[in-house]
This record gives C-alpha cells, structure tokens and sequence, in this order.
C-alpha cells in the first residue's frame, strides 16, 4: 500500500529500479514511523511541559497512551485498507469525509481529517492524567490540550497542501 505509483517499473520489466524502489519505500516509511514518534513523545510532550508547568518526563510517560492509542487507530485503518485493497487519503475514522460534503477546500478537509478517534482519545487521556495534578484551572487546562491539537492539525494540514512532490523534483532535479 502506498507503492502503487511504482507499478509502472514492474510492467516496464526493469526488475532491479522496482526492487530498489520497493527498498527506498520501505526505508521511507520507517523513517516515517521514527518521526511520528519523535514528534508524539517529544514534540508534544514539550508543547504540553510548558503550557502546563509540569515537568517534561511526566508528560512523556502519558504520551505512550497517546501513542499506542494512535497506533490502535492506525491498525484499524491498516486492517480495512489491507481487506478492501485501496486506500485513501482521508480517514473514515476522521471529520474529513464529513467536511467533503461541506466544502471542496484542500486544507479544510486535511484539517478536519486530523481530527479523529484518536485525537479524542489524546484529548481524554491527556486531561484525565493532568487533570489530577492541576490544583486549579482545569478548564483552562483543557482548552491549552485542545488549543494544542488544533494547533498541529493546522500545521498538518498546512503542510499536506504543500506540493512537496515538485519542490524535491526540483531539487534533486527528476
């Protein structure tokens, strides 16, 4: 999943540039995967440490919840793409096809796609944990959560407008 672009070079039998590419795809995604995490335990852990004053390891302990709660919803999206043999870039699991029908704008709908299942999920976990060693202002508390998800979905659906594809073809010059 996710290589289909690469199905011209097996048709064109060059065996060896499909294999590599295949290689290239698979190095790709793990480097991925190391970012996503990165970014989820130390990104936000960060963001979170200084927005509520509590200390940056703590935070990072309740962001393996967040992270396994996302990687649940991954699977879930892995397992129906994987049975029904597409996929596609909005997730059923998220406001995105639902704000297909509203508007036809790019970054509407990658913004809303951000919000899904499992940012509700980050949402309750994060404040059921924090909320317990906030002495006040917990709703101040959850809207700096909140404020915080809606930040990164806005930079993600930011970034998933760029046309990335052409600013590396001009770089490396394909």
């Amino acid at each position: 999943m996710g290589t289909e672009n690469l199905s011209y070079l097996m048709a064109a039998n060059v065996e060896e540039e499909y294999i590599a590419s295949r290689y290239l795809s698979l190095f790709g995604a793990a480097v991925k995967g190391l970012l996503f995490f990165a970014f989820h335990y130390y990104i936000i852990s960060l963001c979170l440490s200084i927005l509520t004053d509590h200390s940056f390891k703590a935070i990072s302990k309740i962001q393996l919840f967040v992270i396994a709660s996302i990687l649940i919803e991954k699977l879930i999206l892995f397992l129906v793409f994987a049975m029904s043999g597409f996929t596609t870039a909005i997730s059923f699991l998220s406001l995105g096809p639902v704000s297909t029908y509203i508007t036809d704008d790019s970054f509407v709908i990658f913004f809303f796609n951000q919000l899904t299942i499992a940012t509700a999920a980050t949402i309750f976990i994060q404040y059921k944990v924090l909320s317990k060693w906030e002495v006040e202002g917990k709703r101040m508390l959850l809207a700096k959560i909140i404020a915080v998800q809606i930040f990164f979905a806005l930079v993600t659906a930011g970034i998933s407008i760029l046309p990335l594809y052409d600013y590396i073809s001009k770089v490396v010059g394909l």
